[in-house]
Formats: structure tokens, C-alpha cells, sequence
């Protein structure tokens, strides 16, 4: 799930957003433990409940426009199939 997703990934966003912010002068292995004996092994999932409270949110606005996107097809696909069906019955 996206949750899981985040609880895995956002120690390594966080390792890469401090590098490029400039705020780690040490590349690697060696960040995450300076990291972690400078501030806590909890530090590296700092700003992960947001990430986990849009999960659901992002995932409601992607279903919605998948169905939307599904019935406008289907729709579509109803037009051709009407309109090619009065042209083989005019002839």
C-alpha cells in the first residue's frame, strides 16, 4: 500500500532532501549515521505522517478519475458503435 510505501522510503527522501539541501557534508552511509547519532533513529521518518495522511486522499482522487476516465471510454465507445450501426443500416 502507499502507507507502507512511505514507511520504507522516507529514510532514504530524507537522507537525499538533507544532501541536497547542503545540510549533510558526508555522502552515504555515513550521513544516515551521522544523522542518526545527532538527532535520533526516529528523525529519519520526520515528515512522514503527512505523507501517510495523503495516501488516502490520493488514492480516492486517482480511483475517481479512473471511474470517470472508464465511463467517458465506454461512452465513447457507444457513440462509434451507434453511428457505425446507422451507417450499415442505411445502405
Amino acid at each position: 500500500s502507499g502507507a507502507a510505501a512511505v514507511v520504507v522510503c522516507q529514510p532514504v527522501d530524507t537522507l537525499l532532501t538533507r544532501h541536497q539541501a547542503g545540510r549533510s557534508l558526508i555522502v552515504g552511509s555515513l550521513s544516515s549515521k551521522e544523522l542518526i547519532s545527532q538527532q535520533g533513529f526516529f528523525k529519519l521518518w520526520r515528515g512522514s505522517s503527512a505523507m501517510i495522511g495523503a495516501v488516502p486522499l490520493q488514492n480516492a482522487l486517482l480511483m475517481a478519475g479512473y471511474g470517470a476516465g472508464k465511463r467517458w471510454s465506454e461512452d465513447q465507445n457507444n457513440d462509434v458503435t451507434n453511428s457505425n450501426t446507422t451507417i450499415t443500416n442505411s445502405y
